[in-house]
């Protein structure tokens, strides 16, 4: 019984031993530089333009949306309405 522990074992350990990776270095390296490297190294922070007028406006244009029932039972049963047999 053992054996049947130990074979599976194994060939798990053969199967995870590091194998050399077939890369073309002449190719990687003849691949353009990129034009968008990230951010500066020396940078310490990021400003990002936010326009918080826009966000509010937004927001209580869809609170405050009259189309849409208040309640949410009243809502439920208006997506629920009874529909014909056939």
């Amino acid at each position: 019984m053992r054996y049947a522990i130990i074979l599976p074992v194994l060939a798990g350990l053969a199967l995870a031993l590091p194998r050399p990776q077939e890369m073309d270095i002449d190719a990687i390296e003849a691949l353009p530089e990129p034009s968008i490297l990230g951010p500066e190294p020396s940078a310490t922070q990021q400003i990002v333009p936010y326009k918080s007028a826009a966000v509010v406006a937004a927001a209580v244009a869809a609170v405050t949306d009259a189309s849409t029932p208040a309640d949410p039972v009243k809502k439920r049963q208006a997506s629920c309405a009874l529909q014909s047999d056939g």
